[in-house]
């Protein structure tokens, strides 16, 4: 073996794609990128495809579950809102996200309470409220356990 070069296969590639550039129909732009499908790009692809469809899966397991799930972002403002969250509360999904704070779906103090059960140790630790019941106010003001 003395005296023979070994090449990595990215090194013939890259030499590959140089020779499709200057290759080019001179009618094409002169900016414009060589028709090659460059390696990895495919599975990039593949990737963000199976990211999409678990993404969408997990939206679907949120919004059929018959428990109210309500999300808000550090500015109280509802992100979240799914069906059980409808039948429980009464308020339709598009009355309630972006247009009414988090507040405004508990008894007086009640949002205030729940964020600080949400920094405290005791429901599953910082950021998380495990087997945590709480009440909210229905549409119509009903306290609801």
């Amino acid at each position: 073996m003395s005296g023979q070069r070994i090449r990595h296969p990215a090194f013939n590639l890259s030499r590959r794609l140089k020779s499709a550039a200057g290759n080019r129909d001179k009618e094409q732009a002169p900016h414009a990128a060589p028709l090659v499908k460059y390696p990895g790009r495919q599975r990039e692809e593949s990737l963000a495809h199976e990211i999409e469809r678990m993404h969408l899966f997990q939206a679907q397991l949120i919004q059929t579950s018959s428990d109210g799930i309500i999300a808000n972002d550090q500015r109280g403002r509802i992100i979240i809102f799914n069906q059980g969250a409808e039948t429980i509360l009464g308020y339709r999904m598009e009355e309630v996200i972006g247009k009414i704070p988090v507040q405004k779906l508990f008894p007086p103090g009640g949002a205030r309470f729940i964020k600080k059960g949400i920094y405290s140790p005791e429901h599953g630790g910082s950021g998380r409220l495990v087997h945590y019941e709480t009440q909210v106010l229905s549409k119509t003001g009903e306290l609801v356990r």
